[in-house]
């Protein structure tokens, strides 16, 4: 059973997905997964940011971007 733990302006139309939350607010953050994995997490992020989260951005299943508007993603 999966829990909305929120709602928000959507970007682009995908079929929703499940995954592992995971907040990402450091790169520390970000190298951590690289070494862990990222498969499967969906990762929280303050600013979108392609160089931040470059090292992971094809393993990551989703990314919610707390600021900016749908023109800035």
């Amino acid at each position: 059973m999966s829990t909305v733990l929120g709602s928000g302006t959507t970007v682009f139309t995908n079929p929703p997905v499940t995954g592992v939350w995971r907040m990402l607010n450091t790169p520390d953050d970000v190298l951590s997964l690289m070494d862990e994995s990222a498969e499967g997490v969906i990762a929280g992020v303050k600013d979108a940011g392609a160089t931040f989260l470059a090292p992971i951005f094809d393993e990551l299943t989703a990314v919610v971007c707390f600021s900016g508007t749908p023109m800035s993603h």
